[in-house]
């Protein structure tokens, strides 16, 4: 994750009497960015449109447990969605692609200024639905890149696995054979022999 400090530009126009602020997200999904602001209209950030959402669009504050090597997390919220943007976020899958928020000061002229707040990957997104109430909403997490050391993984303790992981080493190599074994505790009868395979 980068968090970068606020450029010269950005805390002149800060310090100026009136300014106009809107946060402005560069999403990476798999079929392509999407490029938004919390604003109305059209942006041209580096070149790249951003379109505005408005109303509908909410930025989390960035979350910090407590550690100084704990991951942070900012979480973008998109509400009032149809059938055809809740298929397209499914279908565009976000785990571990890129994102960032950046924070945009518009000059008078219209003209945006703007520096990236947070740098990171985003997380699976998540969908609430509240039927007639109109409260549908999407939500989309930004981590750094402390966030993969906390998660746990997908290690599947087998045979083929373990040896793939360490070579040579055949610790499970009973694994598969227990899984369906007879035992009879407590009982003369023998167990069926056991067949070492490699």
């Amino acid at each position: 994750m980068d968090i970068m400090a606020l450029s010269d530009e950005m805390a002149e126009l800060l310090a100026s009497e009136t300014v106009t602020l809107v946060y402005a997200a560069d999403l990476d999904f798999r079929d392509g960015r999407v490029l938004a602001h919390t604003g109305t209209g059209q942006i041209v950030i580096d070149g790249q449109t951003y379109t505005g959402v408005g109303s509908l669009g909410n930025v989390s504050e960035v979350s910090e447990a407590a550690g100084a090597d704990s991951p942070q997390s900012v979480r973008l919220t998109l509400s009032g969605w149809d059938s055809e943007v809740a298929k397209g976020t499914l279908e565009d899958r976000c785990r571990g692609r890129e994102g960032r928020l950046m924070l945009v000061a518009i000059r008078e002229d219209g003209t945006p200024v703007a520096n990236i707040l947070f740098a990171g990957v985003m997380d699976a997104a998540d969908m609430s639905y509240a039927g007639n109430q109109g409260d549908n909403a999407i939500s989309v997490t930004i981590t750094d890149e402390m966030a993969a050391v906390y998660r746990r993984g997908t290690v599947v303790w087998s045979d083929a696995n373990h040896r793939a992981r360490h070579p040579g080493d055949r610790f499970f190599y009973a694994v598969a054979q227990m899984a369906s074994r007879a035992i009879y505790w407590g009982n003369k009868k023998d167990a069926p022999s056991f067949k070492y395979t490699d």
